[in-house]
């Protein structure tokens, strides 16, 4: 999965799925761990293989939702954009900025393994932060590497939300 934060403050978002056996339909979801006041809100799912458009959803809720595929696929593409993710007003740091990043949980028949989570932005990604549920605490997750910084799951059940701190400089947003 790539996450890269655009110009206007959205997430883009490209997931990648690749599965040894056939997938007709995905459940998708995302869970609020950030409260109401502060929940970033993910936009235009777009599922896709190869040229082909497989399935749209315009928005998304913490309830599940089905996306039929239409056939039976085994590498498929999930893009979307998630809106409302910044926050600049509470900084002491000028050009400092938190993105809140969910996770969109995309379940399927077979087991998926451990999601590999690449964020990029305009400016340095200071840290990034693992948020497992509402009640725990942030923790350090993830490392710089040449793309950006990237994050490994605990184990393969993790869907933690993210932050991320980000320095930004004048002309980035």
């Amino acid at each position: 999965m790539t996450t890269t934060l655009t110009a206007d403050g959205a997430l883009e978002v490209t997931h990648q799925i690749d599965t040894d056996k056939p997938i007709n339909t995905l459940q998708v979801s995302v869970a609020q761990l950030f409260g109401p006041s502060a929940a970033p809100r993910i936009e235009g799912i777009e599922v896709t293989a190869g040229n082909d458009v497989l399935a749209e959803l315009t928005t998304i809720t913490d309830q599940p939702q089905n996306l039929e595929l239409g056939r039976s696929v085994r590498e498929v593409i999930l893009t979307y954009r998630v809106i409302g993710t910044l926050d600049a007003e509470d900084t002491t740091v000028a050009g400092r900025v938190l993105a809140r990043v969910p996770t969109l949980r995309v379940d399927y028949d077979h087991e998926a393994g451990p999601i590999r989570r690449t964020i990029t932005a305009p400016g340095q990604i200071l840290n990034v932060a693992c948020v497992a549920s509402r009640q725990s605490p942030p923790r350090p997750c993830g490392a710089a590497d040449s793309r950006g910084w990237l994050v490994e799951p605990d184990t393969p059940d993790r869907d933690d939300a993210l932050l991320v701190q980000i320095q930004l400089d004048q002309t980035d947003i």
